[in-house]
């Protein structure tokens, strides 16, 4: 049995399209400018012809990512950002994360800044970070569809929630004080519904000799 292996002019002649086209498509190069209809046609053609299935798979998914929109609805200011290096931090990292899949962020909205004023319809779904009053991210969320909340513990309907183990991160950090021989620590923390103070064990608990709450 004879097995043909399809190769990048095999798909150009069937999808009507130089093989420099079909090239760049596959390796989805951003930078080529092609018609989606013409896009399809090659990936359809790689597909009947058995390219390289698994790797078209994957650039067939980063192509239907890169045309996605998604908008951040941001509970700190630019000036809390300044002085509060943990919002700024997740901002950033989303920014990353989605510009290594492709994904633009089409809208960064702060709270105060005329929410209702914003032509959101276009987005294809919402990632808010921090508390933000339900009213609000669901303003938001009813003209997009999809909806990520970051930290924030309690869910809205049906949305994902990201959120950082605070009791893990504080045992971490008391654990590292305790090995270099601290035996006099203070814990400054923020409301006392916060779930930081859950990684107060009464182990490390004893070690804290003043616990300052805030709010």
């Amino acid at each position: 049995m004879v097995i043909t292996i399809a190769t990048i002019k095999d798909i150009a002649r069937l999808a009507g399209v130089s093989p420099a086209a079909v090239s760049r498509v596959l390796n989805n190069d951003r930078g080529i400018s092609i018609a989606e209809e013409t896009r399809e046609r090659i990936f359809a053609a790689a597909e009947q012809l058995e390219y390289k299935l698994p790797r078209l798979k994957r650039m067939k998914r980063d192509t239907e990512l890169s045309r996605k929109q998604v908008g951040m609805l941001l509970c700190a200011t630019l000036d809390m950002e300044e002085g509060d290096p943990y919002f700024r931090s997740i901002r950033k990292g989303i920014e990353a994360h989605c510009a290594e899949l492709g994904i633009s962020i089409a809208a960064s909205i702060r709270m105060g800044s005329g929410l209702e004023k914003q032509p959101l319809h276009h987005l294809d779904g919402l990632i808010a970070v921090g508390f933000i009053p339900d009213q609000d991210v669901l303003a938001v969320f009813n003209r997009t569809g999809s909806l990520v909340l970051i930290d924030r513990a309690e869910p809205i309907g049906s949305s994902d929630t990201v959120n950082l183990n605070f009791a893990r991160a504080v045992k971490d950090v008391l654990d590292h004080f305790t090995e270099l021989g601290h035996k006099r620590i203070a814990y400054i923390g923020g409301e006392k519904r916060r779930k930081r103070k859950g990684g107060l064990h009464p182990a490390h608990a004893r070690l804290c000799t003043r616990l300052i709450w805030s709010g």
